[in-house]
């Protein structure tokens, strides 16, 4: 098992991270020394009409902004990681359920180390057969040794949100912690909780902004997962996982709510690190 002296010194040298987001603007500052390859998500039907999704490379920019915003954090926690971009979230920071499915299906093809997906799909707005297709992506995920890391809903942890509301994702609440510090909620499918509130990220047009939610926790720990296989690169999800707890334990033992308010009691949390 990893301890936190070895984690310290290490940088995800040699992972390969995708970030599926609104895309990554590469000559952002931020940036720098990284040699980020760009992807975008096309489209095109067949004669009858059956729209076939496929991928390509292009042009590093950023439709909304979001992405950039998230690879920034990976950036800063996780400089010696390899960074790639799949801009599959328009210019309002939207997409379908096809397109999320058919993004994590090409991210497991390409053998990524870590895939960072902060964004969720409401478990209400899901339909059944995406449902299935999420639930077949995700287990070849688990199977190659791809480790899914996503948000959940900002507002309520418990509210499934697909691709994180899966046991092999690695889900990622938020709070108003520092740096990679982060806490587990034993006990429940959202069980880790990171660093989202108030977060300085870099944003389009070689600009910064202050900015919080889930979305910024599953970068964080992404970072973190990043150092972890740099040092056990053939780790699984459930292995990650179980370093991660082991991690928390290391930590002070205290309580937290989601948003990083210490009370004495309230929900769970194992570890804060």
């Amino acid at each position: 098992m990893l301890d936190w002296p070895a984690i310290d010194n290490s940088l995800g040298r040699g992972v390969r991270i995708l970030v599926i987001d609104s895309g990554i603007e590469s000559s952002h500052p931020v940036f720098a020394g990284h040699q980020i390859r760009s992807f975008v998500m096309t489209r095109s039907e067949t004669p009858r009409g059956v729209p076939v999704y496929g991928v390509s490379e292009s042009s590093a920019s950023d439709a909304y902004g979001h992405g950039t915003a998230v690879a920034s954090i990976i950036a800063t926690y996780a400089p010696a990681a390899d960074i790639h971009s799949l801009q599959l979230l328009d210019g309002r920071n939207r997409t379908t359920q096809e397109r999320v499915v058919r993004a994590l299906e090409w991210a497991v093809e390409q053998r990524y180390d870590v895939v960072n997906c902060s964004f969720g799909v409401s478990d209400q707005r899901v339909e059944v057969q995406y449902r299935n297709s999420f639930k077949a992506v995700v287990d070849e995920a688990f199977c190659r040794g791809c480790i899914l890391v996503a948000a959940c809903n900002n507002h309520d942890f418990k509210l499934p949100e697909y691709p994180g509301a899966f046991p092999t994702v690695i889900a990622s609440d938020w709070a108003g912690f520092d740096g990679l510090s982060f806490a587990r909620r034993e006990g429940n499918l959202v069980e880790f909780v990171a660093r989202g509130r108030d977060v300085r990220v870099a944003w389009k047009g070689g600009s910064f902004r202050h900015d919080s939610g889930s979305s910024y926790a599953a970068p964080h720990t992404a970072a973190l997962i990043a150092r972890i296989r740099e040092l056990r690169p053939h780790w699984n999800a459930a292995q990650v996982m179980s370093c991660l707890y082991e991690l928390a334990r290391e930590g002070h033992e205290t309580r937290a709510d989601s948003r990083g308010v210490l009370r004495p009691s309230d929900v769970p949390v194992e570890g804060l690190i």
